[in-house]
């Protein structure tokens, strides 16, 4: 079943120049429901789509265009069969780009990859960090679109949390680390999360890192530890041991009302 809300949101969509026109209002979400001053951290340019066999250019995005529609076919010559099957957008910070499988894709996956585009990961120097502990950060990610949802998309928060519609409109394989999430949010400021997520200037990964930890009761440094194994459990470990049976119980379930502002 499709969902009302994406039929009348895909039905903006006519020419290159309203798909960024839709994600100009993705940043503003952004900027009026989580971070007043976010702002795009890659960097602008070209970026050139190839395929993964014998390195054709299928595509080329100029500088200036933020965001494309991609066909399934040529996703899946570019990024593989499966990412065709499962993925319904995608992020290039080497170029500031954003590219959306045709037919795939909602305001959820605008809303996701906008974020993306103003994260601390997506910054020159900490792209390499992201990639390490990529797991987290798509689930936080996606987190965070939950939370934008829930302020300001009600209809779209509830099929999305719900899982009420096609596979695009859900949380997919991040529905573990959502959870874990928003039960965390319960006992500590969802500002934490945001200010860890977001790119500041003169603010580095390992300083957002350690100021959240600090804001965190009792927690742990994790973070070397997470690189070695899985930061995303390793973190719902952390938290099941200081924050007891009340975060378990909370993560086996998904409500934003609930959440500390």
């Amino acid at each position: 079943m499709d969902c009302p809300e994406r039929m009348l949101y895909l039905g903006k969509v006519r020419t290159a120049s309203d798909l960024e026109s839709l994600l100009d209002q993705s940043l503003e979400d952004i900027r009026q429901e989580l971070y007043v001053d976010a702002i795009v951290s890659g960097i602008q340019g070209e970026h050139i789509i190839m395929s993964r066999e014998d390195r054709r250019i299928l595509d080329i995005i100029r500088e200036g265009e933020r965001v494309r529609e991609m066909d399934g076919t040529t996703w899946a010559e570019a990024y593989g069969a499966r990412s065709a099957s499962l993925d319904h957008g995608m992020y290039v910070p080497n170029g500031d780009k954003i590219i959306l499988r045709k037919d795939r894709w909602c305001r959820k996956t605008m809303i996701h990859e906008a974020l993306h585009s103003v994260s601390i990961f997506s910054y020159a120097p900490h792209l390499e960090e992201g990639l390490r502990i990529k797991v987290f950060v798509e689930a936080l990610t996606e987190f965070l679109t939950g939370l934008i949802l829930y302020r300001k998309y009600p209809d779209c928060y509830e099929g999305w949390r719900l899982d009420k519609f096609e596979d695009w409109c859900g949380m997919g394989t991040k529905t573990r680390g959502v959870k874990i999430f928003c039960a965390f949010s319960n006992f500590v400021s969802v500002q934490r999360l945001i200010d860890l997520y977001f790119w500041q200037e003169g603010i580095t990964w390992s300083q957002a890192w350690a100021s959240f930890i600090e804001a965190c009761p009792n927690f742990t440094d994790i973070y070397e530890e997470g690189l070695r194994t899985n930061l995303l459990i390793r973190f719902k470990y952390e938290c099941e041991e200081k924050l007891g049976k009340r975060f378990r119980r909370k993560a086996k379930g998904l409500d934003y009302s609930t959440i500390l502002i």
